[in-house]
Formats: structure tokens, sequence, C-alpha cells
């Protein structure tokens, strides 16, 4: 990942963003499940999708288990957990149908764990929507997927807006990178990474440098 640049995105940068960002964030139809699960996160919209889609009626349950990892956002001195905690009951979602414990600080851990979390809460779950930053939503899929084959999930990423910048341009590349590593690690199937996707990597890494 390449440091801060303070060049300003021209359009073939923003292109090139944008192309890596639609790869990433991989968006199901939502459709009743078992559980929202809420992913680890720097923001608090995928807290508000989650609540946005409990009162919609896609679940009654909503569960997460992360105490914070490498994108936690560090205003956040409750931790991730109890943040997200708060801002579910300040939404109005009854504080029975949260389910949540401080267990994990990566997404591997979330995958391995939050199934058998819920399953320790009576829920056992055939199908879970995750809910995570649009830029997180494909990694976090695959690796929910691989540990987890028997279960459905379904991807609604939050309603997060893209704004290039070099902040954002550094967080694509490093999911790309991810993608990669993680697969060979095993934690997950190889991520198809097509020629306009490595030809978009190529230059927002040359925009970084």
């Amino acid at each position: 990942m390449g440091k801060t640049n303070p060049k300003r995105v021209n359009a073939k940068v923003k292109s090139a963003a944008i192309k890596i960002w639609d790869f990433l964030k991989i968006k199901d139809a939502a459709h009743k499940a078992d559980a929202i699960f809420i992913l680890g996160s720097s923001s608090l919209l995928p807290v508000t999708k989650a609540a946005e889609l409990y009162k919609k009626g896609f679940s009654k349950k909503i569960v997460f288990i992360s105490t914070g990892g490498t994108f936690t956002n560090p205003k956040w001195k409750a931790g991730e957990a109890k943040t997200y905690l708060r801002k579910l009951l300040s939404l109005g979602i009854p504080k029975k149908d949260i389910l949540w414990a401080e267990l994990t600080s990566n997404t591997l851990d979330e995958a391995k764990r939050g199934i058998r979390f819920m399953r320790k809460k009576g829920l056992n779950p055939k199908k879970v929507i995750l809910v995570d930053r649009p830029v997180h939503q494909r990694r976090a899929y695959a690796t929910f997927k691989k540990q987890n084959p028997k279960v459905n999930f379904i991807n609604v990423s939050s309603d997060e807006k893209f704004h290039p910048s070099s902040s954002l341009i550094g967080r694509l590349l490093a999911e790309v990178e991810r993608l990669e590593t993680y697969a060979k690690k095993g934690d997950f199937e190889r991520q198809y990474l097509d020629k306009d996707i490595r030809v978009a990597y190529k230059i927002l890494k040359s925009f970084l440098n």
C-alpha cells in the first residue's frame, strides 16, 4: 500500500478507483434471513444499514462480535462491539434482539466464530445477511462462505458513497492485495481478478507511489 499522496485525483485515477470499488462492493437483493451480521468496521454506516434491515423485517436478530482490528476507528474508545450496541439502541432496536460479544479482531475469526456464537445463543442460521462497508464486502463474503459452506450468506453493504481520496485509494489497494494474500493462505477461494481490475490496480498503485 502506498503512502498518502496529496496529488489531485484525476479522471483516469477516479475511473480506476470506481472499477475496483464496484468489484469489491458485491451486493445482493435483501431477503429474509435468520440473522443480520455486522462485520467489524471503522464506520457506523453498516450499523445503520443493519438497523434499517431489521426495521423492514428482513431479520429478527442483529449479531456482531468484533472487538476491533486493523481498520478500527481510533475514536471509539469503548471498542467496536460496545459502540455498535450503543448506536443500535439509539436507533430504537430492542436490546433483546441484539446478540453481541467481544470475541474477535479480524475477519477470519469473525467467520470462524460468528456462526458458532449464534448457535450458542439459540440460533441455527441457514441464511445470514452480511453487512459491511462496500470496500470490505467481497473479502468478508469470501471468508464467511469458505468457513461456513452450509450457510447461505446474503450481501447487503452499507450506503457509503464513493468519494475518491488518497486514503480510499490506499484502502482499495490493500483490499486487492489481501484478496491475493489470504487466498494463498487458504482463508477463502481465490477471487478472479480480470485484466481490467489488474490494470486499474496498477493505475492506483502508480498514483500513490
